[in-house]
């Protein structure tokens, strides 16, 4: 659980800084990975956290 908080904290934070990066290198590939990053882990968080609530 705290290894898919951590995923998303990072992409979240790679989310943040593409406007930034815009003008270098990025691509719509790079934007569409953190993305699906971002959502993947939030949604792994969530589930395993309602998991780790319901299992006691």
């Amino acid at each position: 659980m705290v290894l898919t908080a951590v995923v998303w904290v990072f992409s979240f934070v790679q989310l943040v800084q593409q406007p930034s990066q815009q003008g270098s290198t990025t691509t719509s590939w790079d934007l569409a990975f953190w993305v699906a990053m971002a959502l993947g882990s939030a949604i792994a968080t969530f589930i395993l956290g309602f998991w780790k609530v319901h299992r006691t």
